[in-house]
Protein backbone atom coordinates (compact mmCIF):
# COMPACT_ATOMS: atom_id res chain seq x y z
CA UNK A 1 0.00 0.00 0.00
CA UNK A 2 1.17 3.64 -1.01
CA UNK A 3 0.53 6.21 1.70
CA UNK A 4 0.88 9.47 -0.04
CA UNK A 5 -0.38 12.55 1.81
CA UNK A 6 -3.74 13.52 -0.30
CA UNK A 7 -4.98 16.55 -1.85
CA UNK A 8 -1.71 17.33 -4.26
CA UNK A 9 -2.13 21.04 -5.11
CA UNK A 10 -0.91 22.26 -8.50
CA UNK A 11 -1.53 25.71 -9.99
CA UNK A 12 -4.54 24.15 -11.85
CA UNK A 13 -5.75 20.87 -10.31
CA UNK A 14 -6.23 18.96 -7.58
CA UNK A 15 -5.80 15.52 -7.06
CA UNK A 16 -7.50 13.66 -4.43
CA UNK A 17 -8.41 10.42 -2.98
CA UNK A 18 -12.05 9.49 -4.85
CA UNK A 19 -15.01 9.69 -3.40
CA UNK A 20 -18.84 8.20 -3.38
CA UNK A 21 -20.52 11.14 -5.68
CA UNK A 22 -16.96 10.73 -8.05
CA UNK A 23 -17.99 6.95 -8.98
CA UNK A 24 -20.51 8.33 -11.43
CA UNK A 25 -18.34 10.58 -13.52
CA UNK A 26 -15.56 7.63 -13.20
CA UNK A 27 -18.12 5.61 -15.03
CA UNK A 28 -18.76 7.58 -17.31
CA UNK A 29 -14.68 7.90 -18.27
CA UNK A 30 -13.97 4.39 -18.22
CA UNK A 31 -16.73 3.80 -20.98
CA UNK A 32 -16.05 6.20 -23.21
CA UNK A 33 -14.74 4.49 -26.20
CA UNK A 34 -12.63 7.84 -27.73
CA UNK A 35 -10.99 8.02 -24.40
CA UNK A 36 -10.30 4.73 -23.42
CA UNK A 37 -8.98 3.60 -27.20
CA UNK A 38 -5.58 3.68 -25.98
CA UNK A 39 -6.05 1.81 -22.61
CA UNK A 40 -5.96 -1.09 -21.41
CA UNK A 41 -8.91 -3.64 -21.45
CA UNK A 42 -10.83 -1.17 -23.32
CA UNK A 43 -14.42 0.10 -22.12
CA UNK A 44 -16.07 -1.76 -19.30
CA UNK A 45 -18.18 -4.69 -20.31
CA UNK A 46 -19.45 -4.90 -16.20
CA UNK A 47 -23.09 -3.66 -15.56
CA UNK A 48 -23.09 -0.05 -14.04
CA UNK A 49 -24.65 -1.01 -10.84
CA UNK A 50 -21.80 -3.87 -10.43
CA UNK A 51 -18.92 -1.23 -11.42
CA UNK A 52 -19.92 1.16 -9.03
CA UNK A 53 -20.39 -1.35 -6.56
CA UNK A 54 -17.07 -2.53 -6.86
CA UNK A 55 -15.35 0.84 -6.93
CA UNK A 56 -17.22 1.79 -3.89
CA UNK A 57 -15.91 -1.43 -2.24
CA UNK A 58 -11.61 -0.78 -3.71
CA UNK A 59 -12.20 2.54 -2.30
CA UNK A 60 -12.62 1.23 1.23
CA UNK A 61 -10.04 -1.05 1.04
CA UNK A 62 -7.16 1.65 -0.58
CA UNK A 63 -6.09 -0.75 -3.32
CA UNK A 64 -2.77 0.38 -4.51
CA UNK A 65 -3.32 1.49 -7.79
CA UNK A 66 -7.09 2.40 -6.46
CA UNK A 67 -8.09 5.72 -8.75
CA UNK A 68 -7.36 8.89 -7.71
CA UNK A 69 -9.30 11.85 -8.67
CA UNK A 70 -8.37 14.75 -10.58
CA UNK A 71 -10.27 18.08 -10.40
CA UNK A 72 -10.40 21.60 -11.45
CA UNK A 73 -8.35 23.52 -8.67
CA UNK A 74 -10.74 26.87 -9.84
CA UNK A 75 -13.94 25.02 -10.40
CA UNK A 76 -14.07 21.77 -8.38
CA UNK A 77 -14.90 20.10 -11.40
CA UNK A 78 -14.22 16.36 -12.63
CA UNK A 79 -10.98 16.42 -14.96
CA UNK A 80 -10.16 12.70 -15.18
CA UNK A 81 -7.81 10.22 -12.57
CA UNK A 82 -4.37 9.30 -12.00
CA UNK A 83 -2.82 6.56 -9.81
CA UNK A 84 0.65 5.85 -8.80
CA UNK A 85 1.45 2.83 -7.47
CA UNK A 86 4.59 0.30 -7.17
CA UNK A 87 5.59 -1.04 -11.02
CA UNK A 88 8.21 -3.89 -10.42
CA UNK A 89 9.97 -2.66 -7.67
CA UNK A 90 9.47 -1.00 -3.90
CA UNK A 91 11.40 2.12 -5.58
CA UNK A 92 9.96 2.52 -8.99
CA UNK A 93 6.53 3.40 -9.53
CA UNK A 94 4.20 3.66 -12.38
CA UNK A 95 2.05 6.68 -12.86
CA UNK A 96 -1.29 6.38 -14.69
CA UNK A 97 -3.54 9.22 -16.33
CA UNK A 98 -7.10 9.35 -17.85
CA UNK A 99 -8.42 12.77 -18.84
CA UNK A 100 -11.77 13.29 -19.80
CA UNK A 101 -12.26 14.57 -23.22
CA UNK A 102 -13.07 18.32 -22.49
CA UNK A 103 -9.86 18.95 -21.02
CA UNK A 104 -7.61 17.60 -23.72
CA UNK A 105 -5.21 19.68 -25.02
CA UNK A 106 -5.60 22.45 -22.03
CA UNK A 107 -2.05 20.75 -20.37
CA UNK A 108 -3.88 19.75 -17.29
CA UNK A 109 -2.02 16.01 -18.16
CA UNK A 110 1.14 17.34 -17.97
CA UNK A 111 0.34 19.13 -14.25
CA UNK A 112 -0.98 15.87 -13.42
CA UNK A 113 1.96 13.81 -13.93
CA UNK A 114 4.40 16.37 -12.78
CA UNK A 115 2.44 16.55 -9.20
CA UNK A 116 2.82 12.98 -9.23
CA UNK A 117 6.19 12.31 -10.37
CA UNK A 118 7.29 14.88 -7.59
CA UNK A 119 5.23 12.86 -4.86
CA UNK A 120 7.11 9.90 -6.37
CA UNK A 121 10.47 11.11 -6.03
CA UNK A 122 10.33 13.40 -3.06
CA UNK A 123 7.72 11.37 -0.52
CA UNK A 124 8.32 8.16 -1.54
CA UNK A 125 12.20 7.89 -2.37
CA UNK A 126 11.42 6.52 -6.02
CA UNK A 127 14.53 6.23 -8.22
CA UNK A 128 12.15 6.30 -11.30
CA UNK A 129 8.89 6.54 -12.39
CA UNK A 130 7.09 4.32 -15.21
CA UNK A 131 4.60 5.64 -17.99
CA UNK A 132 3.33 2.55 -19.89
CA UNK A 133 1.77 3.67 -23.49
CA UNK A 134 0.09 2.62 -26.63
CA UNK A 135 2.29 3.24 -29.52
CA UNK A 136 -0.72 5.21 -31.05
CA UNK A 137 -1.45 7.34 -27.94
CA UNK A 138 0.46 11.00 -30.21
CA UNK A 139 -0.67 12.78 -26.98
CA UNK A 140 1.05 10.94 -24.07
CA UNK A 141 3.85 9.72 -26.17
CA UNK A 142 4.63 13.70 -26.74
CA UNK A 143 4.28 14.16 -22.89
CA UNK A 144 6.55 11.92 -21.65
CA UNK A 145 9.19 12.63 -24.03
CA UNK A 146 8.74 16.64 -23.22
CA UNK A 147 9.27 15.61 -19.25
CA UNK A 148 11.91 13.64 -20.21
CA UNK A 149 11.33 9.91 -20.15
CA UNK A 150 13.49 7.39 -21.77
CA UNK A 151 12.21 4.40 -23.75
CA UNK A 152 13.12 1.75 -22.35
CA UNK A 153 10.95 -1.15 -23.69
CA UNK A 154 7.83 -2.80 -24.78
CA UNK A 155 5.61 -4.59 -23.04
CA UNK A 156 5.32 -8.37 -24.11
CA UNK A 157 3.11 -9.80 -22.25
CA UNK A 158 -0.41 -11.60 -23.34
CA UNK A 159 -2.69 -8.73 -21.38
CA UNK A 160 -3.99 -6.07 -22.55
CA UNK A 161 -0.56 -4.03 -22.90
CA UNK A 162 0.90 -6.16 -25.22
CA UNK A 163 2.84 -3.44 -27.12
CA UNK A 164 2.53 -0.98 -25.35
CA UNK A 165 5.85 1.14 -24.66
CA UNK A 166 7.73 1.35 -21.37
CA UNK A 167 9.01 4.57 -20.83
CA UNK A 168 11.42 5.63 -17.83
CA UNK A 169 12.49 8.62 -16.08
CA UNK A 170 15.51 8.77 -13.80
CA UNK A 171 16.72 11.18 -11.61
CA UNK A 172 20.12 12.48 -12.19
CA UNK A 173 22.85 11.00 -9.94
Amino acid sequence: MIDISLPIIGKAIVIREMRDEDIELLYDLETDNEVKRYVGGGTLSRPKQDWIERMRQLRVTHDALLPLIVTCKATGKFVGRAALGHYDDIRRFEIQLIIAKQYWGKRLGKEAVELLMGVAFNNLNALSVVSVVHPENNPSLKLVRELGFTLIGTKESDGWDKGHYIYEYKLEA
